[in-house]
């Protein structure tokens, strides 16, 4: 496997894992093994994560992803 591949792959799995903890901080914790259950069930936890979290975490890292290729332009 090359070094840049590596890289790239470390790098995914950071951004995965900064986009995971961003869901589940929060005033109301959600622990990490509970956001499966969360984005499935219907309780108060999945409202919280379907409705706040989760368009609040994907709209921050679509943000930072168009400011880090406008940068690079």
């Amino acid at each position: 496997m090359s070094r840049p591949l590596r890289i790239c792959g470390l790098l995914v799995l950071g951004a995965l894992a900064a986009f995971a903890l961003a869901v589940a901080c929060g005033s109301t914790p959600i622990p990490l093994a509970g956001l499966p259950a969360a984005l499935a069930g219907d309780g108060p936890a999945g409202l919280i994560v379907r409705e706040l979290r989760l368009p609040r975490a994907a709209a921050a890292f679509v943000t930072g992803g168009l400011l880090a290729l406008a940068g690079a332009l």
